[in-house]
């Protein structure tokens, strides 16, 4: 449980730190960066199990397939979260692979 909750904060300060590092996505506070977290993380499991049923006959294309639904993700969590907010698709994209990007390196902290 202690590493769901650390995984969920460090998840937390990456959002944050996207809010400010792209252009197009502002994430008020660490509150809507907690419960953006949150909310990316229930709707990226929906996305991708429903898309699941096609991800085998992608192949290659798997990966800026899953960029792509994290951006969606990311869009939809932005019309959600109060205090959040992902002005157009191109940010939702660079910021998809800039939380990629961070997870990466987070995982590579807290395994």
């Amino acid at each position: 449980m202690l590493g769901f909750v650390i995984h969920m904060l460090a998840n937390a300060a990456a959002l944050f730190l996207v809010g400010r590092m792209v252009d197009g996505i502002s994430v008020r506070d660490a509150k809507a960066a907690l419960f953006g977290t949150l909310v990316l993380g229930l709707v990226n499991f929906a996305l991708v199990w429903i898309a699941g049923a096609f991800m085998p006959s992608l192949g290659i294309f798997m990966i800026p397939a899953l960029l792509v639904l994290n951006a969606v993700a990311l869009m939809v969590t932005g019309s959600v979260i109060r205090g959040m907010e992902v002005r157009n698709f191109r940010s939702a994209l660079v910021g998809s692979v800039t939380l990629a990007l961070a997870n990466l390196v987070l995982g590579l902290f807290f395994g």
